[in-house]
């Protein structure tokens, strides 16, 4: 998760040096930009969307190899729908390191020691941040505001945060306390 994260940061970290994301950039001088626009953010969307829930059913249903594999391949979809957001340099950060952890987990066949189910409830928990970021993508796309869409970005993660890391979550007090 860490590599992620780093790979996430450095491919944001190019609009410091180009200022269009790799969308803008390829339909800026169409003849329809808004348009163009909208149906490669509802793609990226589309593909977070389906991360999110390929991710979320293995972890409800696992199955030692097909969980790997799903997460992984999860990932890499995420990951592709995510570098939309991303300068072309940054896309091209993105996407070879995912590229690379992708094939690297495959090659391995890095499997996870889950053998019993998740409720739906703790799955979407754990994929809340993705959930989120799906969510914030639907609504760029209808309102194409970069400014509600980083609010609503940096709101999913805190959620994601809040739910997810062991100081901030919810533990039963032992009885006789």
């Amino acid at each position: 998760m860490t590599t992620r994260l780093i790979l996430v940061v450095a491919g944001f970290l190019t609009y410091l040096v180009q200022p269009d994301d790799i969308v803008w950039a390829l339909v800026r001088d169409t003849s329809k930009p808004r348009v163009f626009e909208r149906l490669l953010f509802a793609f990226a969307a589309a593909l977070m969307g389906g991360a999110a829930l390929i991710r979320t059913r293995a972890l409800v249903h696992p199955d030692r190899k097909r969980t790997s594999d799903a997460e992984t391949l999860g990932d890499l979809i995420f990951t592709i729908g995510l570098a939309f957001f991303a300068p072309i340099s940054g896309f091209i950060i993105l996407m070879a390191g995912e590229t690379m952890i992708f094939y690297r987990l495959i090659r391995h066949k890095a499997t996870r020691l889950q053998d019993s189910e998740t409720s739906w409830t703790d799955a979407l928990k754990k994929e809340s941040g993705k959930w989120g970021l799906f969510v914030t993508t639907i609504v760029f796309v209808v309102v194409l505001n970069d400014r509600l869409a980083e609010i609503l970005a940096g709101l999913s993660v805190f959620i994601w945060v809040l739910l997810n890391f062991r100081p901030f979550r919810r533990t039963s007090i032992p009885s006789g306390a």
